[in-house]
């Protein structure tokens, strides 16, 4: 009876791991600029205290700030992430911030930390960098605190073009080289996620090879050599019996040479049931298909074409039972040198003909020859009588639709 395949049991890790913790070092590094900008504002406002009339409003809007920083940090860092929604109120925030406090200072040179919201949102533009993905996103919340900037400075202070116009450009400059940053560190995350996904692939492949060779080690060594001497025993004289014992050890061999014979309308399915069929009428085959037994790109044909080739494989062996004057055969597929082509023979080592002498009858054409050439492919025929070196017949079948 068919094995049953163990599904090996691998430690697999959480998905997206890498990018969760990119993800989550991009948001912190938000909150830390963050917490820097509030100590800068901590440290400028008493410094330049002396420039305001009235310090009130300005430690009022220094709390303000703070309070709304520390809420935004406490977020951003428990989701571990700095989401949108947030994140485009913030800078709505600071653009009102940076336009209200330009009303405040009085008396000195407007270049001075009275000011204070001015180095306190570059600080906070990155912010901008990390939390939006598309730069699109980036140049317009970075548009908003220049407005923000230059309405405070054209407006308010009245100053000139040449004066705030060079300072306002560092939020651009924060906000996308942020971005660019970010965007690398996210892609890094993701590339290292897709390499442990890869190696836990081939981890579980090598398992289920290591097990499945183990149970083949087995198999080979105490059903397949019991199958293999009844059907060789000649006091097993039940022709029907005989028949049955012979063609399960055809089949238990190819298992354990390769695996399952793979879906019924696969090329690997229509071969193992014409080497079953010929293995009853007493043809003795060594069926070599590892190649399709391991999975490689291009060398699996549409149900359609595994109709043609086992349709012309049969011909070939029932041939060889008729006129090779031996009960043996090969058959195997693999791909050729090229790689263009996927090729699938039957050997023999019996009489063989001359190929100059002999017209090729029915079977060759129709039944080989003309099925080939219907799915795009070629035939070729080796065969030397008397040398002991038998028929060789190679069905050629494009790869890829690939001509010949």
């Amino acid at each position: 009876m068919p094995v049953k395949e163990p599904t090996p049991s691998v430690p697999m890790a959480a998905p997206g791991a890498n990018a969760l913790r990119a993800e989550t070092a991009l948001a912190r590094a938000a909150v830390l600029f963050r917490l820097g900008a509030l100590a800068q504002l901590a440290l400028a406002l008493p410094a330049v205290a002396h420039q305001f009339a009235d310090l009130g409003p300005a430690i009022v809007l220094a709390l303000v700030v703070t309070g709304e920083s520390v809420a935004l940090a406490v977020h951003w860092w428990r989701k571990r992430r700095v989401d949108r929604r947030t994140l485009t109120a913030d800078v709505v925030f600071c653009a009102i911030a940076l336009y209200v406090e330009a009303w405040l200072p009085t008396g000195f040179g407007l270049h001075t930390w009275a000011f204070f919201m001015y180095p306190f949102t570059l600080l906070t533009a990155i912010a901008i960098g990390i939390g939006y993905r598309r730069l699109g996103q980036v140049v317009a919340a970075a548009v908003v605190l220049m407005a923000a900037y230059w309405s405070a400075r054209l407006v308010v202070q009245q100053e000139s073009f040449g004066n705030f116009v060079p300072d306002s450009l560092s939020y651009g400059i924060n906000a996308v080289v942020t971005f660019l940053v970010s965007t690398g560190v996210r892609r890094s995350g993701a590339v290292a996620d897709a390499a442990e996904a890869k190696a836990l692939t081939r981890a579980a492949e090598a398992a289920a090879q290591r097990q499945a060779a183990e149970y083949a080690r087995v198999l080979h060594d105490r059903a397949l050599q019991t199958l293999e001497m009844l059907a060789r025993d000649p006091t097993l004289t039940d022709p029907d019996l005989h028949a049955h014992v012979r063609d399960e050890a055809v089949w238990l061999r190819a298992l354990v040479e390769g695996g399952r014979p793979g879906p019924p309308d696969s090329l690997l399915g229509v071969l193992h049931d014409v080497v079953r069929e010929q293995t009853r009428r007493g043809l003795r085959i060594d069926l070599n298909v590892v190649a399709l037994r391991a999975g490689r790109v291009g060398m699996e044909p549409g149900p359609g074409v595994a109709v043609a080739v086992g349709g012309a494989v049969r011909e070939a062996l029932t041939n060889v039972t008729k006129h090779a004057g031996v009960r043996s055969a090969v058959v195997r597929a693999a791909r050729d040198p090229s790689g263009r082509h996927l090729v699938v023979s039957v050997v023999d080592n019996g009489n063989g003909f001359d190929l100059d002498a002999v017209t090729e009858g029915l079977g060759l054409r129709r039944s080989i020859r003309e099925r080939i050439e219907a799915v795009g492919g070629h035939v070729c025929v080796t065969s030397q009588p008397g040398t002991g070196t038998g028929t060789d017949v190679e069905l050629w079948i494009p790869i890829r639709n690939e001509t010949c």
